[in-house]
């Protein structure tokens, strides 16, 4: 269906003045550009004296009112609408609108301010809409007498009362709602919807449900609890109470009320259950009984540690039931006193003991219970404790114990104790010392002027008088004090030093005054002796300086920064300086510019470790010629360890080092002939073995083919057998011992597992052990592996270990220890048995000499012993041996540093053989 068309434009300006309620359009800059009949008629103005001004220039405004006030609302509201686009309705205002007639008329208009938006969304107007209700201000008026009467009749409850027209969807409230909750009482407040915007979101569903349950029933009174915003931002707990009245029909119109503020209940409430909460909770997590029962005593609760200790539950605690977990010899005591406290509401405290279910054991406790009364002073429950308190007995009785100790030792230390307390210094303590030293008159409970009744005159009284009032410590040192001798009866001359403590209570009154004293006889005998000693060591001093003048040496002496503080006259006398000049400007002038930087690094070193030096170094005698001193310096440390001064001597040491320098080419020499002989043996043992193959081979061809008549031919055949093995032995001794020195020019040291070298030697000689039943014990831990030429430890090892296999003792197992250790910087490998032993105050010059022998019961060579010396000489080391006849042998091989033995691993290698 088509729509004709409009034969001519809508009149706007028509309509507009048709529309019932005064309205007016503004541009943004606030001045009217329109207005409609009706608001030329409320201000009676025609169209033309409107338009084209500014709004303030239109608008009456009250005379008895503030006129900047309206407009700053005018103002505020089409500012807020042209900022935020949305409408904003102003509070009712009083216009006194003047008349044609030369009257004024009073209005009461309530304006809405509405933004007006072009098609790209743009504001272009504010559309006022002012309505007029001076009408229905009038009627609120009329019964303004009778809403007065409700108001004044309300401000006498306690309460927030409230009226709600469910027809309007308005709210009254009386004036303590305003005091309550912060809110004012404007119309913005009067609506439902500012009360639901107050009511917690969690609350209103529930809220509304129930009263729209009471409202569509047929209930008279509603009550609800809630919690409601107040102005502050806090939430207060509410009840409302109301009575629904209700029209002709049962519909509910209206609701009259009065709020409550609960949450000071609330909180009691839910502070109480915190409270028992955590009760619970703290009790459940103690580690002593907690329980609490009825006015009358009967158990209401136990905590878990209470079941836990005595293995009983509450019921079965009731009435005294755990009373059997209590001693014999308490509970009876425990009974009477929990009967006392019930009938006089005074604290329960007993102490008892109580068995533990697990270990039957019985352990002291100590109970407490105490009443809880209500406002009335009445007792409505008891609620204790049960805390162990088995070992602070104990430490109690220990702490007994260690008094009397303290005692003991305060009677036998060799010092004078005494107490004394009051004005009158009565002695409260007194030590057995101090009481025999004055005679055995020292009685507790007297006054110090019967105990010592010369005290006044002494000035003693005097001192303890003016320490009650000072409260300061007084002490006096080596006062001299005249002593009958017990034992000779004669008078002595003794010296002691004593403190005076005044001891403060809580208040830092003087309550009592300790004396400590000492004797300082002794002491004062020593320094004196001191003393004297003092000035004998000066002239000890002077005679040792003098002396030291008498020695060819320098001597000198340099204070801690190194600035010389004393040097003997056989300086000057070697250089020729004069004694006039400094020594610290001297040095430097004699000493070889080679040496000078040498000595100032070690110096400085020395200065830095805080230790001595010795270095050689050359200083220029007053001809020229620079001679050779060694110069050897050590400081002296206080007790911190700091330097106080420097002594040292120089030393001229150029004879000596010209026959050092002889010495080694006598070595050099020593070393060629040492080489010779080594060729000499060599070559010896070379040319000596085919010949004597030789003669072995045709004395064992003449044996096996000659026929001997003579009885004595079977010994002699077996010396001859005995001295060639011997021949044969020498040799190849010989050889090794040749082979000593081609080993450590030949072959590389390495790193050598010490297990693993030691097993192969035993294997070598596994026989000899196992004849003998031998126990070997292998312990490398400390040091598992070394760095040696392997045939050389290989030989050690076998030496040493056969030694010990060959001269085991037969009345007992033999047993043979090869352990290694690591000693200062150096490794230590030791064979140790518990054979015949060597008688080494006899034989120990001759230990390691070339074919010697100890024991002629066994075979042997006497190269052994040798021939290992001289392995561990060749490598830097030593050989020591510790032996006692009848109970064996220790061999300890100190390997040179320089061979250093490789990291130890975590576990130890400790084997049994």
């Amino acid at each position: 269906m088509q729509h004709p068309t409009p034969a001519e434009p809508v009149d706007f300006q028509l309509l507009f003045d048709a529309l019932p309620v005064p309205y007016l359009a503004l541009d943004l800059e606030f001045v009217l550009v329109a207005v409609n009949e009706m608001m030329c008629r409320a201000v009676d103005q025609p169209r033309e004296a409107l338009l084209g001004r500014h709004f303030h220039e239109v608008f009456p405004t009250n005379p008895l009112s503030d006129p900047d006030a309206v407009l700053q609302q005018w103002e505020l509201t089409l500012e807020e609408v042209r900022a935020r686009l949305r409408p904003v309705t102003m509070p009712v205002q009083r216009y006194n609108l003047p008349r044609t007639n030369g009257r004024t008329e009073v209005r009461y208009w309530q304006t809405t301010v509405r933004p007006v938006l072009g098609a790209d969304r743009a504001l272009r107007y504010l559309l006022c809409r002012a309505e007029d209700v001076t009408a229905r201000l009038r009627m609120e008026q009329e019964g303004a007498f009778s809403k007065e009467s409700y108001e004044l009749l309300t401000r006498a409850t306690h309460d927030t009362v409230w009226d709600v027209d469910l027809r309007r969807g308005s709210i009254w409230r009386n004036e303590l709602f305003t005091e309550r909750f912060g809110y004012p009482l404007g119309p913005e407040q009067a609506t439902i919807e500012f009360w639901r915007s107050c009511v917690h979101p969690d609350d209103l569903a529930q809220l509304e449900a129930r009263m729209n349950e009471a409202l569509t029933g047929k209930d008279d009174l509603l009550n609800v609890e809630y919690r409601l915003r107040k102005a502050d931002g806090t939430w207060a707990y509410v009840a409302d109470r109301a009575f629904i009245v209700r029209d002709a029909e049962g519909a509910a119109i209206r609701l009259v009320g009065a709020m409550q503020d609960i949450t000071d209940q609330r909180q009691a409430e839910r502070e109480l259950e915190q409270s028992a909460a955590r009760f619970r909770v703290l009790t459940e997590a103690q580690q002593h009984m907690v329980w609490t029962t009825t006015a009358e005593g009967e158990l209401d609760y136990i905590n878990p540690y209470w079941e836990q200790y005595m293995g009983v539950s509450l019921a079965e605690a009731r009435n005294w039931g755990w009373g059997a977990h209590a001693h014999p010899d308490d509970i009876e005591y425990a009974r009477q006193e929990r009967e006392r406290t019930l009938r006089t509401g005074e604290l329960f405290e007993v102490e008892l003991r109580l068995r533990n279910t697990t270990s039957a054991d019985y352990r002291w406790f100590l109970a407490r219970a105490s009443p809880v009364r209500d406002a009335n002073g009445r007792i409505t429950q008891w609620v204790g404790t049960a805390t162990d308190i088995h070992d602070r007995r104990e430490a109690l009785a220990l702490l007994q114990k260690k008094d009397q100790q303290l005692q003991r030792i305060i009677d036998t230390m060799p010092a004078y104790i005494a107490l004394m307390t009051g004005p009158g210094h009565v002695l409260s303590f007194i030590n057995d010392n101090l009481n025999k030293l004055l005679g055995g008159h020292g009685r507790r409970g007297l006054p110090v002027t019967q105990v010592v009744p010369d005290i006044a005159q002494s000035g003693l009284l005097q001192i303890l008088d003016n320490l009650i009032v000072t409260k300061e410590t007084f002490s006096v040192l080596e006062a001299p004090f005249t002593i009958l001798n017990p034992d000779t009866q004669e008078p002595e001359l003794h010296y002691y030093d004593f403190t005076y403590q005044p001891l403060l209570d809580e208040e830092s009154q003087s309550q009592a005054v300790l004396m400590f004293a000492v004797e300082a006889t002794e002491r004062v005998l020593a320094r004196r002796e001191a003393e004297h000693l003092g000035a004998e060591i000066s002239r000890r001093d002077e005679r040792l300086r003098r002396m030291m003048e008498a020695l060819p040496n320098i001597s000198y002496i340099n204070e801690a920064s190194g600035v010389g503080h004393y040097v003997s006259p056989q300086w000057y006398a070697y250089t020729g300086l004069p004694g006039t000049a400094g020594i610290d400007e001297q040095w430097r002038l004699v000493i070889h510019p080679d040496d000078l930087a040498r000595t100032e690094e070690e110096y400085v070193k020395a200065r830095k470790e805080k230790r001595g030096w010795s270095f050689e170094i050359r200083f220029r005698r007053y001809d020229g010629e620079y001679r050779w001193f060694l110069n050897q310096t050590m400081p002296e440390l206080d007790v911190r360890g700091n330097i106080v001064r420097w002594f040292g001597t120089n030393t001229d040491i150029t004879e000596l080092r010209q026959l050092q320098q002889r010495l080694e080419q006598q070595n050099q020499e020593l070393t060629r002939t040492n080489q010779d002989l080594d060729n000499f043996v060599y070559t010896a043992s070379h040319d000596l073995k085919q010949p004597i193959n030789n003669m072995a081979g045709i004395f064992h061809e003449l044996v096996g083919s000659a026929h001997f008549s003579d009885p004595d031919a079977g010994k002699l055949i077996s010396m001859f057998e005995r001295a060639l093995q011997q021949i044969f032995d020498t040799i190849h001794n010989l050889s090794d011992l040749v082979q000593v020195q081609k080993l450590r020019q030949e072959i590389l040291a390495e790193p050598i597992p010490l297990a693993g070298l030691t097993y192969e030697v035993l294997d070598s000689i596994r026989d000899q052990t196992s004849a003998i039943g031998a126990i070997i014990e292998l312990d490398v831990a400390q040091v598992p592996v070394l760095e040696f030429v392997r045939p050389n430890l290989r030989s050690i090892l076998y030496n040493l270990l056969s030694n010990a296999v060959k001269y085991s003792a037969t009345d007992r197992t033999p047993r043979i220890t090869i352990q290694s250790l690591w000693q200062e910087d150096h490794a230590v490998l030791v064979v140790q048995d518990n054979g015949l032993g060597i008688d080494l105050e006899r034989y120990g010059s001759q230990l390691f000499q070339m074919f010697r022998r100890f024991h002629v019961h066994v075979e042997g060579s006497g190269m052994g012993l040798y021939l290992v010396n001289r392995i561990v000489q060749s490598h830097g080391g030593r050989l020591e041996v510790h032996s006692k006849v009848g109970e064996g042998t220790a061999f300890r091989v100190h390997f040179a540093a320089a061979g250093a033995a490789l990291a130890a691993p975590r576990e130890p290698i400790l084997h049994s053989l």
